[in-house]
């Protein structure tokens, strides 16, 4: 890990959201995008990783990052609480992504049922 990736964890500890860190070490959207998803490529060397993030594949993480904001996987009651519905708008997660965030976040205590929460309860 290179001082960038280093300083770019330690800022979203500190809750930072990523434009917040964009501005601060003066990287571009998708700059800081490909330096942060390089960084969640594996989740057994950051231990910052909630363990909402960790149940869920690298792709599934980057996609919700780039829909929901960088700061999502910390909270993930919030895509909890917009539903599946908003979640099929996000581009590049598909039906198995979905399956596989409802199940982490029923393993995580978020939802009581992901089959309920798949067909639009909660």
């Amino acid at each position: 890990m290179d001082s960038m990736d280093k300083s770019i964890m330690m800022l979203k500890r500190e809750g930072k959201t990523l434009p917040e860190i964009g501005l601060i070490l003066r990287l571009s959207r998708s700059r800081l995008l490909e330096q942060y998803r390089k960084e969640i490529q594996n989740p057994e060397e950051d231990r910052s990783l909630t363990p909402f993030a960790r149940e869920i594949r690298n792709r599934t993480r980057a996609a919700l990052c780039v829909h929901y904001g960088g700061d999502v996987l910390q909270h993930p009651e919030r895509i909890a609480t917009r539903g599946v519905a908003e979640l099929t708008k996000a581009s590049r997660i598909g039906a198995k992504g979905r399956a596989q965030i409802a199940a982490a976040l029923q393993k995580t205590g978020v939802i009581g049922d992901a089959e309920t929460w798949l067909a639009g309860g909660i």
